[in-house]
């Protein structure tokens, strides 16, 4: 006998965090072919979440047909996938959903339910009273078609509820959350945000690019390899180090969202939608323990793109958060990650041996000439100094960075050891 409390039970106990089931619905706007998406974050009189967009929109029959439990998968090349994301990504965070929708040539549409899946409110003004400031973000966003996901009656996890601490007001902890909702957005999506715009409480997110072109970035050939009938495709980058970057703030950015360690490695898209980063997949070559994340790895990516005909092969999960690698692909694509992390290393190796050279008591070559009446003047054929000078960065960074060292010399009247190894670390 079908139990429709353990049904509902489920779906909510389903593992999304808050920032994943935000993009299941965005996921959803996108395969409506939305140009313009709000993410609203209302602490008001009555917490809640709308995420509204000018996609095509539903008739009344798609929208009954849109909160049922369905079986199968959604078929092309849907970002959606299961056909469960609405549901599924809602009742993980709320115990309240409400959509109203109009699809062009049709009357407006709506629906209120509770996470069992009974009608709560059948009156439209109702509604918009309910919800502050929602029929004015209706009407701004949708003129022809489009529509409104309204979640309510909201679960801790997005409420923030669990970071509350240091008497920070739960409010501020609500909109906390919904910064990091905007930074996994702007990842997940990035792809899309040249052509669709997202906004956050009325500001427009900005992509956020794990393989964003810079000066100095080595880029290396794509790859593509058929199966059934279908494609992947391999490509890779190694980023430069920290100190041929003349731009701090770039150097941050890069670092994504959790710094640089944790984002080397792996991005899997499915249908240019980001769903896995940050590790080698337990990669490995020739019978060796499996590939983690080091830091003399931190500065490689490889993007591995497939098409949805493949979700067989690569098993994406419902949140669209983890994906697998075929077996039978991972000897290839591990192939093709170990000549950008050899070239890694050995900028890493090559950096330990300058250390040995600074530490050497007995080193030869001084770092520092006297000359010109008992000057001190930077000695270009020291190795650390040679290797500065082909450094990949501007003319006027390394004058700066040298004259910095010849100041610093100089002053001190010795030789300036640990400003060196700051210059020349990664």
């Amino acid at each position: 006998m079908f139990d429709k409390k353990s049904l509902t039970d489920g779906l909510g106990n389903i593992s999304y965090s808050p920032e994943s089931a935000v993009a299941d619905i965005v996921d959803n706007c996108l395969d409506a072919k939305a140009n313009n998406i709000d993410i609203n974050f209302w602490s008001g009189s009555e917490v809640h979440i709308a995420i509204i967009d000018d996609g095509h929109g539903m008739s009344h029959d798609e929208l009954d047909d849109a909160i049922k439990m369905k079986k199968g998968m959604k078929s092309d090349d849907s970002l959606g996938k299961f056909g469960w994301g609405l549901k599924t990504a809602t009742f993980s965070q709320a115990k309240e959903l409400t959509i109203i929708t109009k699809k062009k040539g049709n009357p407006i549409s709506f629906v209120s339910i509770d996470s069992d899946f009974n009608r709560i409110e059948t009156n439209l003004l109702k509604i918009f009273k309910r919800f502050k400031n929602l029929e004015k973000w209706f009407n701004k966003r949708v003129s022809s078609n489009g529509t409104a996901i309204v979640w309510s009656e909201l679960k801790n996890d997005i409420l923030g509820i669990n970071l509350l601490k240091d008497n920070k007001r739960s409010h501020g902890v609500f909109y906390e959350v919904g910064k990091k909702v905007t930074e996994y957005t702007s990842m997940c999506f990035h792809n899309f945000l040249d052509k669709t715009n997202i906004y956050f409480n009325d500001i427009l997110i900005q992509k956020m690019d794990p393989f964003k072109n810079v000066d100095g970035l080595k880029i290396y050939p794509e790859k593509k390899i058929e199966i059934n009938n279908s494609k992947i495709i391999i490509g890779g980058v190694l980023f430069p180090k920290e100190d041929d970057m003349d731009n701090d703030d770039l150097f941050n950015e890069l670092g994504l969202l959790e710094g640089w360690h944790a984002s080397q490695g792996i991005y899997i898209y499915r249908e240019n939608r980001l769903i896995k980063w940050g590790d080698w997949c337990n990669l490995t070559k020739n019978g060796r323990d499996p590939w983690r994340r080091e830091e003399k790895f931190k500065r490689c990516r490889v993007y591995l793109k497939y098409e949805s005909e493949l979700d067989s092969e690569f098993r994406p999960n419902v949140q669209k958060t983890k994906s697998i690698i075929p077996h039978y692909l991972r000897h290839q694509i591990a192939e093709y990650c170990e000549e950008m992390r050899n070239e890694s290393s050995k900028v890493v190796r090559k950096k330990q041996n300058n250390e040995a050279i600074l530490n050497n008591k007995n080193t030869e070559i001084s770092l520092i000439q006297i000359k010109e009446g008992n000057n001190i003047f930077i000695n270009h054929a020291h190795p650390l100094i040679r290797e500065f000078l082909e450094k990949n960065m501007g003319k006027t960074k390394k004058e700066y960075l040298l004259d910095k060292i010849l100041s610093d010399i100089r002053k001190e009247k010795k030789e300036n050891k640990g400003f060196i190894r700051k210059l020349f670390s990664e």
